[in-house]
């Protein structure tokens, strides 16, 4: 891959993206077909004849609960939390950070 040009890679980037986004929209139908088939056989889970465990999980998520519902409940907490602004500002204006690292990534959008 050393001879592939930039504008190369960001197309194949693309195409990468564009794969997960494919796969990730077909296992979202194939998961719809497997709740239906557990519905159908109700059952919530079941060992199938090629080796898999198929079931049906059930959790409860609470990210559509509101901090005064919380509060009303009593269901709330404090805690500390690192002011990750606080330690930007502070690292720009040439503060060294213990603890802190600089990662590199890759990033490709279209260019409009």
């Amino acid at each position: 891959m050393k001879n592939i040009t930039l504008e190369q890679l960001a197309e194949e980037y693309q195409k990468g993206k564009a794969v997960i986004e494919e796969t990730e929209a077909s296992l979202s139908v194939i998961k719809d077909e497997i709740l239906d088939h557990l519905k159908k056989l109700k059952v919530d889970g079941l060992k199938t004849k090629n080796g898999y465990y198929v079931k049906r999980v059930r959790a409860m998520v609470y990210t559509r609960v509101s901090l005064s519902t919380a509060k009303e409940l009593g269901a709330t907490k404090t805690k500390e939390i690192i002011d990750i602004d606080l330690l930007r500002k502070m690292q720009t204006a040439g503060q060294k950070i213990v603890g802190a690292k600089q990662i590199v990534y890759v990033k490709v959008t279209a260019a409009e």
